[in-house]
């Protein structure tokens, strides 16, 4: 030691030991490093794959805990290997459709109560849900189909435009749900666009998806274990008070209607076409175009009542054209505008209670004209 120079304390050279041993080199060290990796994609691998993610593990699919992303994409795997013969109805759109109409539960108890019989509900709507990843849902899930009863309730934006091609082309590029469907890759290949290589191993055909969840995947598994259940948004909630109209983005929202509305809207209706099509070719299935209508204050606030009228006998002439039913509830003139938490999404717990009760009614009455051929 120089003359004068100050020793560490036992505390300091620890850290300093422990700095060096993380920071520097050697071959211990790098031989951890390299099991570790292999074990963290060893574990990787057998999570993302159809066996994991369909069986009980699947419940730590889950990012958080309104991940609607991988719940829909958990409950369409789980239906494309479900052999149970109970009806079976299916709720895909938007955040619209998935904060209204909530949890499985929900919706089946009153189904169950109305037609003395059993359904499966699948509430696979998501945010922002695009029609091609609606279509993917839709296709796997009925993998499994040997017959049974299938309604498809389908949230449809409320203008006939809806997504742009190079909208559809940026998420089905990067996918946010966990599913792949030749109806879709179909679909693409009509569009002028590649569709994505597909391969049997799950987390090559749904990279994007599986990246996305691993870094939570990790620490869910070895500490924290899975989400119990997915929360839709506000469909848990008794009520919340409606945003201020200045805090509604208001302005924005129109403007894309407006934007939409003037697209050329005849690719979004020739998949809505094609899944008709596909659906007519199944022993017993209906598909009902629920048009997801905004607030009737925001229309008027921003003259939209006219555009989504003549918006609204454009969707119902098309369903009547593609055998489909149609449906709005929130166009109906005495749909409650104070249940509206912003300009699209339902805040008020009795109007959503009372719209689940309405689309059970609907849905009983296609399955009994099902029946009766």
């Amino acid at each position: 030691m120089r003359p004068g120079a100050r020793q560490k304390s036992p505390a300091a050279m620890a850290l300093s030991a422990f700095w060096d041993g993380l920071t520097g080199t050697s071959r211990a060290g790098f031989l951890a490093m390299v099991v570790g990796a292999a074990l963290a994609f060893g574990v990787y691998v057998w999570f993302f794959s159809y066996a994991t993610v369909t069986g009980p593990m699947g419940r730590y699919l889950l990012n958080y805990s309104d991940d609607l992303e991988a719940y829909a994409t958990m409950r369409s795997l789980r239906l494309g290997v479900d052999p149970s013969h109970d009806p079976l109805l299916m709720i895909l759109g938007t955040s619209f459709s998935a904060s209204a109409f909530g949890s499985d539960e929900f919706v089946s108890d009153k189904l169950d109560a109305l037609t003395s019989t059993h359904w499966r509900v699948a509430n696979m709507a998501t945010a922002s849900q695009s029609p091609l990843d609606a279509i993917a849902l839709i296709d796997h899930a009925l993998e499994s189909n040997i017959g049974e009863p299938v309604v498809v309730l389908l949230g449809v934006d409320a203008v006939t435009g809806g997504w742009t091609t190079e909208e559809l082309m940026q998420y089905y590029d990067a996918p946010r749900i966990g599913v792949r469907s030749p109806w879709v890759d179909a679909e693409v290949e009509r569009l002028g666009h590649a569709p994505l290589p597909r391969s049997s191993i799950y987390f090559l055909d749904n990279w994007n998806f599986s990246a996305l969840r691993a870094p939570r995947l990790f620490v869910r598994l070895f500490l924290k274990g899975p989400y119990e259940d997915v929360y839709f948004n506000r469909s848990t909630r008794q009520h919340e008070e409606p945003l201020p109209i200045d805090a509604r983005n208001e302005p924005l929202i129109a403007g894309e209607i407006r934007a939409v509305a003037a697209e050329d809207p005849q690719s979004n209706l020739d998949m809505y076409r094609m899944l008709a099509d596909h659906l007519s070719q199944l022993p017993a299935a209906r598909l009902i175009l629920m048009q997801e209508v905004p607030e009737a204050g925001f229309l008027e606030r921003h003259d939209l009542g006219g555009l989504i009228a003549e918006q609204t006998r454009a969707y119902q002439a098309f369903a009547e054209e593609i055998g489909a039913s149609f449906w709005a509830p929130t166009a109906e003139p005495s749909f409650p505008r104070e249940a509206f938490y912003d300009a699209y999404h339902i805040g008020d717990a009795p109007t959503r209670e009372a719209l689940r009760d309405d689309l059970a009614a609907f849905v009983a009455q296609v399955y009994e004209d099902m029946a009766d051929g």
